[in-house]
C-alpha cells in the first residue's frame, strides 16, 4: 500500500511517525559527522558517545511531544521540525567553508531564522493539506548513512588494532624491577601543569617574573631545573612518553610517521609503566584526572578524582556543528572548567594520608588555554561560548589575548602551587617527594601547521621542579622529563634505570609522530 493510498485514521499516524524519524535522524547527523571526523584518530571514550547520542535523542523527542501538542500526531509540526534541522544540522560545514565563526551569536541567530522561514515557506503548516515526509526522511537516512560509512571504513581491521595494541604495549610495559624495593616510607606526588613554561621563557615573552616562586621552592629543598625542555611539544606525546618512562621511537615506527592515530598513546597513558612500577613497589596509586581526552582516566588507579563537571569535547563539537555554538553555555564550559582546575588544585592541597604509602599522580590543565583565571583567582570572563583546549595558531583570538590571558593564569598557578607545597611539606610525617613539571612550553608563538613558523624555544622550554629526599640519581640542569620518571623510578620503586640522552622533538598537529629534532636552549 503506497503512502497516498493509507486510510484516512491511519495516515496522520504514520505521516507522524514517519516525520519523528526523520527528525531524529537530522539531529544526529552533527554527532555522526563529529564522530566520523575523529574517531579513527583521537581516542573518545565509549560513555562519551552514549551520553551525547543519548541526550541528542531525548532532546529531539522532547521538542517532538512538545509540537506535538500543536498537532495532535498529524504530523505536520514534525514535518516542519525536521525541515527546520535540515539547514541547521548544516550550519557547521557552511561556516567552515565560508570561513566565518561559528560562535558569533549574530550570525547564529541569522542562520536560525533563515533556518525557520526556509523551512515555513516549504511546509506552510497553516495549510490543511497532506504532506509527505518520507522525502525528509530519506535525506536524513541518506546524510546520517553517509557518516555511518564513514566509520565504518575507519574502524580498525584485525591487523591495525594488532598494530596499536603492539604499540601501545611496546611503550607502557614496565621495565624489569631489580631486588624487591624496600617498603615504601614516604608519600610521592606527580604534578604536571598542562602548558608550564620555564622561568626565562615567562619572562621574555609575558613579562612574568617567577623568580620569587623559583627561590620559595628551593628554600623548601626543590632542584629546580634551570634549563629544563619538554621531550615533545604536544600533551599525548608528552605524557605518554613521560609516564612511560621512554621515548616514542619505537611508537613512531610501528605507526608510521604519516600516521595521526593517537590511539596508542592514550592506551600507553592509561596503563603507563610508571604507575605499574609503584604498584609493584607496594604504593597506593591516586588520580587525579584532568577533562581532557588524554588523562580522563587511568587503569591502575586505586582511587581516582575523575569527576568531569561539564560537557565533554565530544558534546562541544557537536554544539560547535549548529548554531547552538553560540549560546551561553557557561555553565557547562567554561564554569565547569573552572570548577575542575580548582577541584584537582583542592584535591592536591586537601590529601590526605591513607594507612599506605601513595603515589598521588595529577594532570591539571593549567596555565594552558582556556584563559578562565585572573592572577587572584577570581573567574576571567571566557572569550567564547564554548570551552575548546585550542593553543598556538588554533588559539581564537590574537597573540596579545594569549599573553596577556596565559600571564594572569600562571600567577593563580603559582599562588595555588605554593599553597600545595607547603601544605604537603608541613605535614606531619615523613617528608613526601614531589615533581612538578609542564608537559610542554606556551603556544603565543605556536604554528600548528609548520615547525620553521613556530617557536620552538617558547613551546619547548618548561617549568621543572624535583623534591627527592632520599639517595638516588640526581636532577641536573638539563633533564627533560624522561629522565626525571626515570630518576624518581630508580628512588622509590625498585629499578635501575640510566638517564636516556635529552632529547626534544616538535611535530605538527596532524603528523604527531614525526618529529624534527629541535635546537638546543
Amino acid at each position: 500500500m503506497s503512502h497516498a493510498e493509507v486510510t484516512p485514521d491511519a495516515a496522520p499516524t504514520r505521516v507522524g511517525g514517519f516525520a519523528w524519524l526523520a527528525a531524529v535522524l537530522l539531529a544526529l547527523y552533527p554527532v555522526s559527522a563529529t564522530l566520523a571526523a575523529n574517531l579513527s584518530w583521537l581516542p573518545i571514550p565509549a560513555g562519551d558517545i552514549a551520553r551525547a547520542t543519548g541526550a541528542v535523542v531525548l532532546m529531539t523527542l522532547a521538542l517532538l511531544a512538545a509540537l506535538r501538542r500543536v498537532d495532535r500526531w498529524s504530523g505536520v509540526t514534525a514535518i516542519w521540525f525536521a525541515a527546520v534541522l535540515l539547514p541547521f544540522v548544516a550550519y557547521g560545514w557552511l561556516l567552515d567553508v565560508a570561513g566565518l565563526d561559528k560562535e558569533d551569536w549574530r550570525l547564529a541567530s541569522l542562520y536560525s531564522l533563515v533556518s525557520v522561514a526556509l523551512a515555513t515557506v516549504a511546509v506552510r503548516p497553516w495549510e490543511r493539506r497532506r504532506r509527505d515526509p518520507v522525502p525528509l526522511l530519506i535525506v536524513g537516512a541518506v546524510m546520517l548513512a553517509a557518516n555511518g560509512v564513514a566509520l565504518f571504513r575507519q574502524l580498525p581491521d584485525d591487523a591495525e588494532r594488532a598494530r596499536r595494541q603492539r604499540a601501545a604495549a611496546g611503550l607502557s610495559t614496565p621495565p624489569a624491577a631489580g631486588p624487591a624495593a624496600a617498603a615504601p616510607t614516604r608519600d610521592i606526588y606527580y604534578i604536571i601543569l598542562d602548558g608550564f613554561g620555564r622561568p626565562d621563557i615567562l619572562r621574555q615573552y609575558y613579562g612574568l617574573d617567577l623568580q620569587p616562586f623559583v627561590a620559595f621552592l628551593r628554600s623548601r629543598g626543590f632542584y629546580v631545573v634551570d634549563q629544563a625542555r619538554s621531550n615533545y611539544a604536544q600533551t599525548y606525546l608528552s605524557i605518554a612518553s613521560t609516564l612511560n618512562l621512554n621515548y616514542l621511537d619505537d611508537v613512531a615506527a610501528t605507526m608510521g610517521t604519516a600516521a595521526r592515530d593517537r590511539h596508542p598513546l592514550g592506551q600507553a597513558i592509561r596503563a603507563n609503566a610508571l604507575m605499574a612500577l609503584a604498584h609493584e613497589a607496594g604504593y597506593e596509586i591516586a588520580a587525579i584526572t584532568s577533562d581532557y581526552e588524554a588523562t580522563l582516566a587511568f587503569d591502575r588507579a586505586d582511587r581516582c578524582a575523575c569527576g568531569r563537571f561539564g560537557l565533554s569535547e565530544l558534546e562541544q563539537a557537536t554544539l560547535a556543528a549548529t548554531p547552538l555554538a553560540a549560546l551561553p553555555l557557561g555553565r557547562w564550559t567554561s564554569d565547569s572548567h573552572r570548577r575542575k582546575v580548582v577541584a584537582s588544585f583542592d584535591a592536591l592541597e586537601a590529601s590526605v594520608p591513607s594507612a599506605r604509602r601513595t603515589f598521588v599522580f595529577a594532570h591539571v590543565i593549567a596555565p594552558h588555554p582556556p584563559f578562565l583565571f585572573n592572577a587572584d583567582g577570581s573567574a576571567r570572563a571566557p572569550s567564547r561560548p564554548l570551552l575548546g583546549f585550542r593553543d598556538g595558531s588554533h588559539f581564537p583570538g590574537s597573540r596579545a589575548d594569549y599573553v596577556a590571558g596565559y600571564r594572569d593564569q600562571a600567577q593563580y598557578v603559582v599562588r595555588r602551587l605554593t599553597a600545595i607545597v607547603t601544605r604537603l611539606l608541613d605535614r606531619p610525617g615523613p617528608r613526601p617527594a614531589i615533581v612538578i613539571h609542564g608537559d610542554h612550553g606556551p603556544g603565543s608563538r605556536l604554528d600548528w601547521d609548520d615547525a620553521a613558523r613556530s617557536d620552538m624555544r617558547e613551546r619547548l622550554a618548561i617549568f621543572s621542579a624535583y623534591h627527592l629526599p632520599d639517595d638516588g640519581p640526581a636532577p641536573y640542569a638539563t633533564m627533560t622529563p624522561v629522565n626525571g620518571a626515570r630518576a624518581l623510578a630508580s628512588r622509590y620503586f625498585g629499578v635501575t634505570l640510566p638517564y636516556l640522552p635529552d632529547r626534544s622533538y616538535f611535530s605538527t598537529w596532524m603528523r604527531p609522530f614525526d618529529v624534527v629534532a629541535a635546537p638546543a636552549n
